[in-house]
């Protein structure tokens, strides 16, 4: 089976498995949120490309278990893939809200923290250059992996996807900066005009969420979870429509354009002669590019079934390419023998229809099959006394104006001042059209049209898709509205949660900033405690140097007059000596 992929979606594959592993160590070595939804983007590009794996035409190939084989896998594959990169927006989301509802904890913390980083550079975080690095390889390996899954898949279902899918918002708004960029510079409107590819947008959405939270983050901490909220609904935004594209064909509905184009083939198709109805038509995309229906034809019994089948099937082959259609023969009726039901078709609110004057009403649309006998009912309203017996001729009068039917008959109701007009159906007939108009001897009126009468007419049908036309408008009315409310809600919910953050990042920010003010008056009273302690202990030691000085002195004193009395003693022995020696 993956010898039959082109290799052009294999060598892909490849890169963006390769460039998905570079950005998960890119990642791991910053701790970014933003960075883990461009790993995120990455794989999402990975597996877009995985996913035309299965346009081979093995999977196409019926088998036991069904009818189809795997013909509907790509459409599930493109819808996996793109529910799954709604999914890790969500989950970044909620990951962003909770470190932005976290904050810090203790701010004396948060500055030890930011301390440690300026001064130390320690633990995962590292200096603004580094980071600076990863970061720009992280948006230049997303880049390339996203652009590898736009541009491999060509001709693939994610691509066809792209194209087909209706705009995304992120593209609308982008469409409305192109034009005013084209009104200022038209030479320009070539390249920007047609609708960007989703991929290209969503490069430039990570490009730029990366860089605000590189160059804002080491600043604010509150940049990377909102860079990523930024990013997540950018990436939600982006693959609603792909999701909501590929849901409804696995839901086996058909797109609006097609349903109109189905229309006309089955009007052409119930041309066909012998062909009484179709009926019970079923109509499905089966995949991409594929219709599948079923329709049963009713026909005469003596219509050929073989010629109505092929006739019919051409018609319908145009759009339906897997057909299954299935002759009924209508049991009631032939070419020569017609034998149906009496249908009453009477002016009630919904079908009601006055001529201008307002004297007649009747039923404005009037539906009958071949076979059976049409009532039509027109009763006359106004207010003239019609009990001269003069007038021989009846009150109402009727005619043909479009189309005709053999064997037509009418009664008139005196009582009532009702006419009641039957019209045998033998064959199927469209577009008829009845008046019914005032005796002239009466109302003295040259009009006979002004109460038309329309039966199998095509302006019902019209009719009745201008009024679902309307119906869906209203629909659509009411979904943009809730959207709308549901936006403004959760902007209202956002702008909130904004609000508050920055409250609590004030109150942070008071709160250091008191903090800052009681540290420096408790570094003022520590200085000056320790000058008043340097003072003391100066003078402790001067007093102490003095009193060494007063010791000195006595000390001095004593060995001074010890020295005096000791020469004293001595000068009174020699005295004493030189006496004696006289005597």
């Amino acid at each position: 089976m993956l010898s039959e992929v082109n290799p052009r979606i294999k060598t892909g594959a490849g890169i963006c498995l390769f460039l998905t592993i570079i950005s998960c160590y890119l990642t791991s070595q910053t701790d970014s949120l933003s960075l883990s939804g461009a790993t995120w983007l990455n794989i999402f590009a990975f597996f877009a490309i995985v996913s035309s794996i299965t346009a081979s035409k093995t999977w196409s190939k019926r088998n036991s278990h069904y009818t189809y084989g795997y013909t509907r896998a790509p459409v599930m594959a493109v819808f996996a893939t793109s529910l799954l990169a709604q999914l890790f927006s969500v989950f970044l989301i909620k990951e962003s809200f909770e470190h932005l509802l976290g904050g810090h904890g203790d701010s004396a913390t948060h500055k030890e923290h930011h301390s440690d980083y300026e001064d130390h550079n320690s633990g995962n975080h590292m200096d603004h250059d580094g980071k600076s690095f990863y970061f720009f390889c992280s948006i230049i390996v997303t880049s390339l992996s996203l652009l590898v899954s736009s541009y491999t898949v060509i001709g693939q279902p994610f691509h066809h996807v792209l194209q087909v899918s209706s705009a995304s918002s992120l593209q609308e708004h982008a469409a409305d900066i192109s034009q005013a960029i084209c009104h200022v510079v038209p030479g320009l409107s070539r390249l920007l005009l047609p609708r960007i590819n989703s991929m290209i947008l969503l490069i430039f959405v990570n490009a730029i969420c990366s860089l605000f939270t590189l160059f804002f983050g080491h600043d604010f901490e509150w940049c990377d979870p909102v860079a990523t909220i930024a990013l997540s609904v950018g990436v939600f935004s982006t693959t609603m429509p792909l999701s909501s594209y590929t849901g409804k064909i696995l839901l086996q509905t058909t797109s609006p354009h097609i349903l109109n184009q189905i229309d006309r083939c089955i009007s052409e198709a119930s041309t066909v002669e012998g062909v009484l109805e179709l009926k019970s038509a079923q109509f499905w995309l089966l995949d991409f590019s594929q219709i599948a229906g079923s329709v049963d034809v009713r026909v005469r019994r003596d219509a050929n079934d073989q010629m109505v089948l092929a006739m019919v099937t051409e018609k319908l082959n145009n759009i339906i390419n897997i057909l299954t259609v299935e002759i009924v023969k209508d049991s009631s009726t032939s070419w020569d023998n017609t034998r149906g039901e009496e249908v009453n078709c009477i002016g009630n609110d919904k079908n009601l229809i006055q001529s201008k004057d307002g004297l007649f009403k009747g039923p404005e649309y009037c539906e009958a099959k071949p076979g059976d006998v049409l009532n039509i009912e027109c009763t006359y309203v106004g207010m003239i006394e019609l009990d001269d017996p003069t007038y021989e001729n009846d009150t109402i009068h009727w005619k043909f104006v479009e189309g005709k039917i053999e064997n037509a008959s009418q009664s008139y109701d005196e009582e009532t001042s009702t006419l009641q007009i039957k019209l045998p159906f033998k064959k199927e007939e469209k577009n008829l059209k009845i008046a019914c108009y005032g005796n002239k001897e009466i109302f003295y009126t040259k009009s006979t049209e002004d109460l038309i009468i329309k039966i199998n007419h095509d302006d019902k049908r019209k009719r009745i898709e201008e009024l679902m036309r309307k119906e869906n408008f209203r629909k659509e009315i009411s979904k943009l509205f809730i959207s709308a409310c549901v936006i403004l809600f959760l902007d209202i919910f956002s702008v909130i949660i904004f609000l508050m953050i920055l409250l609590k990042y004030k109150r942070l920010k008071d709160k250091e900033k008191r903090k800052k003010v009681l540290r420096e008056l408790i570094e003022e009273a520590e200085e000056t405690l320790s000058q008043i302690e340097l003072a003391k202990a100066k003078k402790k030691q001067a007093k102490s140097t003095q009193t060494d000085k007063v010791n000195k002195n006595s000390t001095n004193k004593s060995r001074t007059k010890e020295k005096s009395s000791e020469n004293l003693r001595k000068s009174n022995i020699i005295s004493k000596n030189l006496s004696s020696n006289g005597n």
